[in-house]
């Protein structure tokens, strides 16, 4: 039934993550894959597009032995090589970025998040797109290079089932409208499944810690934190959260309210 259609699959965390291997696990039957993905770990790496210098590129393997290409560069430089060089022939009918190690919560996080962008960049190019992050319940473990599985050969084993119930659904109905999705996953196993609104921020309590001459960015989940319903944030603790998004950023009904500055602040020549 599935098997004319061809995956790109990437992931901000590296090509050897563990979330990688697990995403090709669930779509490997589904049709045709690709995988492309960072060479090191990307996280907050946003829609940076290296520029001015050379990137390199490499052949390597999933921790499956499955071929990839890694990139030294960012998850756009990934998407852009991909689509615009090494398939452009062979034009994806999806692209599915992660499973990251860590969720994608709120407006905010989507702007900075490397899997949202891989996904957002697809999707401007007109390929339909899926971002999956999964919520770890140690905050450590988003940030580290991973080499092997090390322990961590089961955490996906729920977000790998949600992944391949999700995408088979869109296989069968489209995205409805939605340019891409923004698939969160909580720690706990669960049944439930939202689609909802993403904040604009708050997720994160969000701080900076600076020392004589440096600073680190902070941003840890609040714990007990009230969230706006129908939201994300509200929802991630106890179901899967679908958001569909744009990649059109235009409001377009201000839009026609804001013509009137075409007439009020006219500019007079100099």
């Amino acid at each position: 039934m599935f098997n004319l259609i061809k995956f790109l699959l990437t992931c901000d965390d590296g090509y050897n993550s563990p979330g990688l291997l697990a995403s090709k696990k669930a779509v490997e039957n589904l049709g045709e894959v690709y995988v492309y993905a960072t060479e090191t770990q990307n996280t907050a790496g946003g829609s940076r597009m290296t520029v001015n210098k050379p990137v390199k590129y490499y052949k390597r393997n999933l921790l499956d032995g499955t071929e990839c290409v890694s990139v030294d560069g960012t998850p756009v430089d990934v998407v852009r090589l991909a689509l615009l060089h090494d398939l452009k022939d062979e034009k994806p009918d999806f692209v599915i970025s992660g499973i990251n190690i860590g969720e994608q919560i709120s407006n905010s996080a989507i702007i900075m998040s490397g899997t949202c962008s891989a996904a957002f960049m697809a999707s401007c190019m007109g390929i339909p797109s899926l971002a999956f992050g999964y919520t770890p319940d140690n905050e450590e473990i988003k940030y580290i290079h991973h080499a092997d599985h090390n322990g961590f050969e089961h955490m996906f084993d729920f977000p790998q089932k949600v992944e391949e119930k999700i995408v088979k659904w869109v296989l069968k109905n489209g995205l409805k409208g939605a340019d891409w999705l923004n698939i969160n996953i909580p720690t706990k196993k669960t049944d439930n499944i939202k689609v909802v609104r993403a904040i604009r921020d708050g997720y994160y309590d969000n701080g900076i810690d600076k020392r004589k001459d440096h600073f680190f960015n902070i941003g840890l989940p609040f714990k007990n934190k009230i969230f706006p319903e129908n939201s994300d944030a509200e929802w991630i603790k106890n179901a899967v959260t679908v958001v569909p998004c744009h990649v059109d950023f235009t409001d377009h009904e201000k839009l026609k309210k804001l013509k009137i500055l075409e007439n009020e602040l006219k500019f007079q020549e100099v």
